[in-house]
């Protein structure tokens, strides 16, 4: 007898299992599956004309396919288990381009001109854009940027900037005479479009348009897009370039002093000014101070005479009059009783100031012819 245990086939010998081999066949009785004897309880099915297996169940019951396809078509509805809830997706999202070339002109910005335009059409999100502008473009002949937000009816002007100059300077038109870059940041726009606004004869505009995600460039007279922004160090630059403070990412302000000499004192010209705070303590100061003096004597004379020589390093000096005329002193190239620097009488004595110093020449005339001018130079 025979019976069907745990889906595999036996047969039953007074009770105890015999290995014999099992055949299934189909209608026509061709045989489409065998059971090996010789103590197996597996069952093979394969074709008629080639013994290798196609399904197969073991002794355990499991089944097992042979040549079975890697991808398998689904219909219906599907479910999985244990499948996140969340799953990290990276989305690239393509720019997207168009061309065209100009051959005309269209002044009005609202009046339509064949040929006069390369419209391209942005996508949900796409507000960088890009064109460059080549083939035949003269001097002659004018090129503006025109943004619609809905859908191409209403045109209004853009600005945009020109790849090589300053990207805090902004334009609405360019006139060609080489190949020019042009970049722009239109967000909520629907629709862009390059336009001629002045053609010159004879010329044949090739355009291309690209267009991205993204916020853009950022000009130092752009505004800085809404949320918490961090913007590293920033440069302050005089026209020819350099560097003449720094703020940088903590906000520390860093004054770069190029006249600054490192070397000890310099010249006016070649030092920093410095403002003293309104409430600024005392300022302890150095006095000049000189090793070398040279001592000479003038007699009195009621004539314009020579005290000192013109002395680049002269530091002070000083006179002293030990006669009974009055002398009349000059910082000057001449002295006269009516035309002088300072008035020293008899017996008196005077010292040039400190600062400035007068390293120039030094002239005197007397009240009378008796006496001498003491004195001492210090360099």
């Amino acid at each position: 007898m025979s019976s069907s245990t745990a889906n595999k086939a036996e047969f039953q010998d007074g009770g105890m299992p015999v290995a014999q081999p099992v055949y299934l066949v189909d209608q026509s009785g061709n045989y489409t599956a065998s059971g090996g004897g010789g103590g197996s309880s597996d069952v093979a099915i394969h074709d008629n004309t080639t013994i290798s297996n196609h399904l197969a169940v073991d002794g355990t019951g499991k089944i097992g396919i042979n040549n079975f396809p890697a991808t398998q078509p689904v219909s219906g509805s599907v479910s999985v288990s244990n499948f996140p809830g969340t799953q990290a997706t990276t989305v690239t999202q393509p720019d997207t381009t168009t061309t065209g070339t100009i051959t005309a002109a269209q002044p009005v910005i609202g009046t339509p001109v064949t040929n006069a335009t390369v419209t391209f059409v942005l996508g949900t999100g796409q507000s960088v854009w890009g064109a460059v502008l080549s083939g035949t473009f003269s001097a002659g002949s004018t090129i503006v940027v025109d943004h619609s937000r809905d859908g191409g009816t209403t045109w209004i002007a853009s600005s945009f900037k020109v790849s090589g100059s300053l990207q805090s300077t902004p334009v609405q038109s360019v006139i060609g005479g080489a190949t020019l870059e042009l970049n722009g940041n239109d967000a909520g726009v629907s629709h862009l479009r390059v336009r001629c606004s002045v053609f010159q004869g004879g010329d044949s505009i090739s355009v291309s348009i690209r267009a991205g995600y993204g916020i853009g460039s950022i000009g130092l007279l752009s505004s800085i897009p809404a949320g918490s922004n961090t913007i590293g160090g920033v440069q302050i630059i005089d026209s020819a370039g350099t560097n003449k403070a720094t703020i940088d990412a903590s906000g520390n302000q860093l004054v770069k002093v190029t006249n600054a000499n490192t070397n000890g004192q310099a010249t006016m010209s070649n030092s920093a000014p410095v403002v003293l705070a309104s409430n600024q303590s005392p300022v302890p100061m150095s006095p000049p101070t000189s090793s070398t003096s040279a001592l000479t004597s003038v007699a009195a004379v009621t004539s314009s005479t020579q005290l000192l020589a013109v002395n680049a390093n002269r530091k002070a000096y000083r006179v002293y009059n030990d006669g009974t005329s009055i002398l009349y002193l000059a910082e000057s190239g001449s002295a006269s009783t009516t035309a002088y620097t300072v008035l020293i009488p008899a017996n008196g004595f005077f010292e040039s100031p400190v600062t400035p110093v007068w390293q120039g020449a030094v002239f005197a005339i007397w009240s009378g012819t008796n006496g001498n001018a003491r004195i001492t130079e210090l360099s």
